[in-house]
């Protein structure tokens, strides 16, 4: 199975906002992702009653590592919503921050970012 970032467009970054085809292909990407995510997201079997000490610390740690991958996968959904939404209103490309244009590279390596990497720098620092 061919890959959505395949299907992208090979294209450079131009000065002029991102045209029509392309919009669309980052929004048929970010459909498919956000799409697997809901797919995968809880996907741990659930365990019968009966365990043994040994199997409960082994059960904890495994839902402290489901806790963590069901917050990243929530986040990871919430912004591809603002992704698509930015499609919508016509600002996806666009740094939310300086409003400069993000490279094509960051975009088809991670379609939901909002922000150029050196607003992304900041954003991280002031954490």
């Amino acid at each position: 199975m061919q890959s959505r970032a395949q299907t992208l467009p090979n294209e450079t970054l131009s000065p002029a906002p991102i045209d029509a085809a392309l919009r669309e292909a980052f929004r048929d990407r970010l459909e498919a992702e956000a799409h697997d995510l809901q797919q995968r997201h809880g996907i741990l079997p659930e365990r019968d009653g009966q365990a043994d000490s040994e199997t409960l610390i082994d059960l904890d740690a495994e839902r402290d590592v489901e806790i963590v991958l069901d917050q990243a996968t929530e986040a990871t959904l919430v912004a591809i919503r603002e992704a698509l939404a930015r499609l919508d209103d016509g600002t996806f490309g666009r740094c939310v921050d300086c409003h400069d244009l993000i490279p094509i590279d960051r975009l088809r390596a991670l379609p939901y970012a909002p922000r150029c990497l050196p607003c992304q720098g900041r954003a991280e620092r002031r954490r």
